[in-house]
């Protein structure tokens, strides 16, 4: 996922995989045998050796993409927030020792060190074949553990009320069952869940309905400009404000109004 109109200098940082054994920071972590004064001396021999002109967007770009990597090899702080090993193995095992149950436990770590936005991703919903193989005995249980632990991680840490989490795919499924071999749904934008909890939510309440089949939106319609609006206001953020890509064309951040009752 990409940065989009923001521009390639707000493009995400992948942090690999924390199941991996020893992991650490992605190509954070300098050579042992280099001191923060060596690093320091090679930054700025690269710069004297960089002439290459400032005023393209690409290479502003780039200047970000070092700038980060560098701030994150001198930062102790920084580092460490990836090292998970330092958490207790009980509380690794509560999230689920697999990717995604990793993964959200580095997350509420990175959340916890200052990192303002933190994106988790679970594949394999996509299920044309195979759902109701796919759904109870791996993707439900995998994601239901590891949410909980989050959950609750996150109002140990006393992070929960400051913390918006979103968890929502890009599109549903068909409420109608395919006729695969294995039996699987397809695709389904008219209706889908979003769950979303902390910072504020009230918790506990369901907002719209579909009708008796799962078709089609029957009450309190809530679409995708809703919930942006939505993420924008609780993260403190003026939804209405307009930005200018880099091709100078003014969009809103937000085309519509936070979800009511939320």
């Amino acid at each position: 996922m990409g940065a989009g109109f923001l521009g390639q200098q707000f493009d995400p940082f992948e942090a690999g995989n924390p199941m991996q054994q020893n992991y650490r920071l992605p190509d954070g972590t300098p050579p042992g045998n280099l001191s923060p004064e060596r690093i320091s001396r090679r930054r700025a021999f690269l710069n004297a050796l960089d002439t290459a002109r400032r005023d393209n967007e690409r290479m502003k770009a780039m200047d970000t993409f070092y700038n980060k990597a560098f701030a994150i090899m001198e930062s102790k702080e920084a580092r460490e927030a990836f090292e998970i090993s330092r958490e207790p193995q009980a509380l690794r095992e509560q999230y689920g020792m697999n990717l995604f149950g990793q993964s959200c436990l580095l997350a509420v770590r990175l959340v916890e060190a200052g990192v303002d936005f933190v994106t988790v991703t679970l594949g394999g919903w996509d299920t044309h074949e195979n759902n109701f193989v796919q759904l109870p005995q791996r993707l439900l249980p995998m994601m239901d553990q590891a949410m909980a632990a989050l959950f609750d991680d996150l109002q140990r840490r006393g992070l929960f009320d400051s913390t918006l989490v979103v968890w929502t795919g890009e599109f549903g499924r068909t409420p109608k069952i395919n006729k695969n071999a294995r039996p699987g749904r397809d695709h389904w934008g008219n209706a889908w869940t979003v769950l979303m909890a902390g910072a504020g939510i009230q918790g506990g309440r369901v907002i719209g309905s579909t009708d008796e089949r799962g078709m089609e939106v029957a009450e309190d319609p809530v679409t995708p400009e809703n919930l942006a609006a939505t993420i924008y206001e609780k993260a403190g953020i003026d939804y209405k404000k307009y930005y200018e890509t880099p091709s100078g064309r003014p969009i809103r951040l937000a085309a519509s109004d936070p979800i009511p009752g939320l």
